[in-house]
């Protein structure tokens, strides 16, 4: 909905994955992020980047910036899935 609460639900419930759009009403999603990476309390959450912008600058881009994975709009429902099976199989190891 918005990244100013985006930010306050992931300091507060510290989630193991945050899916983040990258055009919010209140702040850049890369803002979100940079912001997500640089406080202790959730430089350890997994991003999933969520946008319809595809274009391999893009992606590479937000990868480099810290974003764990990249899934585009609209969303493939499998690749989504796949993701948190992979990341509750790695919690329980």
């Amino acid at each position: 909905m918005s990244g100013h609460l985006g930010i306050e639900l992931a300091v507060d419930h510290h989630p193991d994955l945050v899916m983040l759009d990258l055009h919010l009403p209140d702040l850049p999603g890369e803002e979100v992020l940079q912001q997500l990476r640089a406080d202790p309390a959730t430089a350890g959450a997994r991003v999933a980047i969520v946008s319809a912008d595809a274009s391999p600058g893009r992606v590479e881009r937000m990868l480099d910036d810290g974003a764990d994975h990249y899934l585009t709009k609209p969303i493939d429902v499998a690749a989504l899935l796949g993701l948190v099976d992979g990341m509750a199989k790695a919690r329980q190891a």
